[in-house]
């Protein structure tokens, strides 16, 4: 789909059509401002956990440190490319870049998005795993490099599927600019909606949040049912903090974005926009506490 959004003061009041209808081009060059200096600063400091990681042998031996990475990554994408789009918008005072543009962006917004999700489920996987064998008393044996490759390649390849199907002809949601502010999968009839909220969506959001509350449940019941080891709970804990962003930053993002998407004002889609880059922001503190 082209790059078709509606004047501000379009007569049309349906939900398909708010969703994509501009605000006015002084309030789009201020939230691109606001977004360029926070897109910039949570995809630098992204950046720089996985430069640190990767350039220290001892901290990238370990696999879960792999993993810091392969999260860090997508979310370092997404961040320093919105930073280079909303930095050429606010420069030129209204969109740049046309369709073109357009499909771009919706490719690495959908891409780091899906991506970093998902590699919290790989993360929440391994430490059920990891209390599970404290609970059996067995030794946990860490996923080896070949392992996390393998499930980072197979995360990665599902979030690009994903981020590609926007500007694919399939009938479900199309690129389009979200109140002229960024081009998001929208909705456009009646079939893009209901592939939307019964296939786009739940692939996305929803069943990766409810693989990760399932992780996460199970792994604290094994501990608190057999007491496990302080290092076992100190780990579980660590990556506690790393839920904590993606159920109460991630999920939030996506209802404002999304499921308020045409309901309520284009102020609320500029807070979705701004708490998924923030998201990135706090993701780095809760790294370097690791």
């Amino acid at each position: 789909m082209p790059y078709d959004t509606l004047p501000p003061d379009t007569a049309l009041l349906d939900r398909w059509s708010r969703m994509r209808t501009r605000s006015e081009d002084s309030a789009l060059v201020t939230i691109w401002g606001i977004w360029f200096f926070t897109a910039g600063v949570s995809g630098s400091v992204n950046l720089f956990i996985i430069i640190l990681i990767r350039t220290k042998p001892h901290l990238w031996k370990k696999p879960f440190n792999k993993y810091v990475v392969s999260l860090a990554l997508p979310d370092s994408v997404f961040s320093l490319f919105c930073a280079v789009t909303c930095g050429l918008h606010f420069m030129h005072g209204t969109w740049y870049g046309g369709t073109v543009h357009c499909h771009i962006q919706v490719v690495y917004v959908m891409f780091g998005i899906t991506a970093s999700i998902w590699m919290n489920v790989v993360i929440a996987r391994q430490i059920y795993r990891l209390a599970d064998c404290a609970a059996r008393q067995q030794e946990y044996a860490p996923p080896t490099s070949r392992d996390v490759m393998r499930h980072v390649l197979g995360v990665y390849t599902f979030a690009m599927v994903i981020a590609l199907l926007p500007i694919s002809p399939w009938p479900g949601p199309k690129a389009n600019a979200a109140n002229g502010l960024a081009c998001m999968p929208l909705e456009a009839d009646l079939p893009s909606t209901i592939l939307m909220w019964t296939l786009y969506l739940p692939c996305v959001l929803v069943v990766p949040a409810l693989l990760v509350a399932c992780y996460f449940i199970g792994a604290y019941r094994l501990l608190l049912r057999h007491q496990a080891s302080e290092d076992t709970r100190a780990v579980f804990f660590v990556f506690a903090r790393m839920f904590f962003v993606m159920l109460f930053m991630w999920l939030p993002s996506g209802l404002l974005i999304w499921v308020l998407g045409g309901i309520a004002p284009a102020t609320v889609g500029y807070a979705g926009g701004a708490l998924s880059h923030v998201q990135g922001i706090a993701s780095f503190f809760l790294y370097i506490r690791k």
